[in-house]
């Protein structure tokens, strides 16, 4: 993930994405309690999120949830005029951040744009450690943190987006024979390893007794890979059971809820 500065620009409404003219949802307040920290913090910090929660923006909707923090959503698509302006891959999800420098006598708006769902999870998990959803910096916890966000996103994710990526979206891609039959193979090879780290850490999450932003991407994949019609995905009675206690989760309810009603075509 890159940091994009924003060259002191304020923020501004989408106008326009790919599918046409698009209002920006409601102010998002927090689903759950509010607890003090996230208050305070959030004082200094405000959020916009671009992406349609179709995309890989449900992943952070889901944490911003969890956080129970206020954010801006904009349920845009990939490749919009906005995105653009902000990330120059034109790929969501885009997180935008104001927040406030404070030092030597003064308080200095900084904005800039985060990119990449697990970068802005581990962002926003950063600025929140209370919430325990990302572990401290140079800590055990944090090693097996990023080893497991590195397996998740180049073993499961990836063979779920290149199958996308040549049969579905083949017209735009260009479509590659047996590519599902490929993809499917090197997920249910990954999705084992990764049934593995949950049986060693004792359950009922990646990283034990602790609900981390890993989960979030493992659970995702797990949705998108359920879409897909790949229930050999589920087919662990242990994988199965992380899967619906993790989606019981008040947050992930939220976040599927803005799923269900997102203004774009399913992706």
């Amino acid at each position: 993930g890159t940091l994009y500065p924003l060259q002191k620009r304020k923020f501004h409404s989408v106008e326009e994405s790919i599918l046409g003219k698009i209002r920006p949802l409601p102010f998002r307040k927090p689903s759950l309690c509010y607890n003090d920290y996230n208050i305070v913090t959030y004082f200094a910090m405000k959020l916009k999120l671009f992406g349609s929660a179709q995309t890989r923006a449900f992943r952070c909707i889901w944490m911003m949830e969890e956080l129970n923090i206020p954010y801006e959503l904009l349920p845009v698509m990939p490749a919009s005029t906005d995105v653009f302006q902000h990330n120059p891959s034109g790929k969501v999800p885009t997180l935008l951040v104001e927040e406030n420098e404070v030092g030597l006598g003064e308080n200095r708006p900084l904005f800039f744009a985060v990119t990449e769902s697990p970068v802005i999870n581990t962002f926003l998990g950063d600025r929140f450690p209370d919430s325990g959803l990302v572990p401290k910096p140079l800590s055990h916890d944090r090693l097996l943190y990023d080893q497991l966000i590195m397996k998740i996103m180049t073993e499961l994710d990836e063979p779920l987006w290149m199958n996308r990526k040549h049969t579905e979206l083949g017209k735009i891609f260009g479509y590659i024979p047996k590519m599902k039959e490929a993809s499917l193979r090197q997920f249910k090879r990954a999705n084992k390893i990764i049934s593995m780290e949950l049986e060693r850490s004792g359950g009922p999450f990646l990283m034990g007794s602790q609900f981390t932003a890993a989960d979030i991407l493992y659970v995702h994949c797990l949705d998108w890979a359920k879409k897909n019609g790949w229930q050999d995905a589920l087919r662990s009675e242990m994988v199965a059971n992380y899967f619906d206690v993790c989606r019981e989760r008040p947050a992930y309810q939220c976040a599927r809820e803005l799923r269900k009603n997102d203004p774009n075509a399913k992706l």
